[in-house]
């Protein structure tokens, strides 16, 4: 057979040629018709050589009944440079692989050693899905290929916006739609949950009506946290070790006591299975720590105040004093005797008459005071045993605490 060159085949150092029916996975002889990579040829198959025990030999082979030829595209030292490439189309091990002539130019058929690579099908922007893509016999393999149900293409095959819209919101696609905006119990869980994460960390706290702790939360209950070995009456799990710590840092003994007393870090004292005191929260007004302008100081955890206050009874004494500012003068009656003499000493028992003319008086000179004692008292008006009511209108919620 006479060898011819194609510059033409050749494009800038990358030549794809035809593609082979098969490839070989090991050293062939290289006549007779044979099984290769689990493929029965047949005369005129195209076969991929690339594995001969002298590479001089690979490249394109036509099969026959008696000596292989050459391929006349890979037959000439101009059908081949470094980079060209063949697809395989059949067998067991090869089937759908790309490979590429691997050798440096100048390449010279028969005289240069040829090795061939696989090549990713990824560095040629073909994935092994659209090969089968391009492999499907008719448009419902095509479809089935995509995982377009039967529903899905008669929404693509609608011929209008509205008509496509109106088989969207009908049939199984409803229950669809409905799971995507209004999802199952257990996705809606799994959703806030999610959200949590994100939203809250350990420490945060929130306002609520349940009577029970979502999951990763604890209700501030007055009771305590630790360790599983701790006897926490609250929650004795190890998932309370952040919030343990928290505390531990940030709130003093006095507010949130550990069992037998704080040792050397959170850690030691969860790790000795020591229980932890919440902050007093029950029936408990919030209060925010820190020192306000002109204010008390007030410590994070810090509890203090009282709902009402006992009265007692007491009685309050003093002295009164009446003032009179200025010269006054004071009138006297006088009584004449039976002497007829003026007498002004009272005697009612004599038998004087009472003077009609020239009452006499006394002349105080100057202010003067009149001093007065007495007492106030308390009966009447307050009781000492009762109690004095402090708190003001509230609303009672639980507070959860997140782990």
């Amino acid at each position: 057979m006479a060898v011819t060159d194609r510059l033409n085949s050749v494009l800038a150092a990358l030549a794809i040629k035809a593609p082979c029916l098969a490839a070989t996975t090991a050293n062939i002889t290289l006549s007779g018709l044979q099984t290769i990579d689990g493929i029965v040829l047949s005369a005129d198959d195209r076969v991929l050589v690339k594995d001969q025990t002298d590479a001089t030999e690979n490249g394109i082979y036509a099969a026959s009944t008696s000596t292989w030829q050459r391929e006349p595209d890979f037959d000439g030292n101009l059908d081949v440079v470094k980079g060209t490439m063949v697809r395989i189309t059949d067998g067991t091990v090869n089937q759908d692989a790309y490979f590429a002539v691997a050798t440096s130019n100048p390449i010279v058929i028969g005289t240069t050693s040829i090795t061939f690579t696989q090549v990713n099908n990824s560095l040629l922007g073909v994935s092994a899905f659209v090969l089968t893509l391009l492999d499907d016999a008719n448009a419902a393999a095509f479809m089935s290929t995509l995982g377009i149900t039967t529903f899905m293409q008669s929404v693509l095959d609608d011929v209008s916006e509205d008509a496509a819209l109106t088989t969207l919101i009908t049939g199984s696609t409803k229950t669809t739609l409905h799971n995507l905006i209004l999802p199952a119990a257990a996705d809606k869980a799994n959703f806030r949950s999610l959200l949590e994460v994100a939203i809250f960390s350990t420490g945060d706290s929130k306002l609520t009506y349940k009577t029970t702790a979502d999951t990763g939360w604890v209700l501030m209950d007055d009771g305590s946290i630790g360790s599983a070995g701790s006897g926490a009456t609250n929650r004795a799990n190890a998932d309370t070790e952040d919030l343990y710590t928290l505390w531990w840092n940030n709130i003093s003994d006095t507010y949130a006591p550990v069992a037998t007393g704080r040792g050397a870090s959170a850690a030691a004292d969860f790790a000795a299975n020591k229980a932890m005191t919440m902050p007093l929260t029950l029936s408990r007004n919030l209060l925010i720590a820190g020192a306000g302008s002109g204010l008390t100081s007030r410590a994070l955890g810090e509890t203090l105040g009282r709902e009402d206050w006992e009265l007692i009874q007491h009685n309050h004494a003093d002295t009164f004093t009446v003032d009179s500012g200025g010269a006054h003068a004071h009138s006297e009656r006088g009584y004449e005797g039976t002497s007829g003499a003026n007498d002004n000493a009272v005697n009612m028992s004599d038998n004087r008459d009472i003077l009609t003319s020239g009452i006499p008086t006394t002349v105080s000179a100057g202010s003067h005071g009149h001093g007065l004692s007495g007492g106030v008292s308390n009966a009447g008006t307050h009781t000492g045993g009762l109690t004095q009511e402090n708190m003001p209108p509230v609303s009672a919620l639980n507070i959860m605490v997140k782990l």
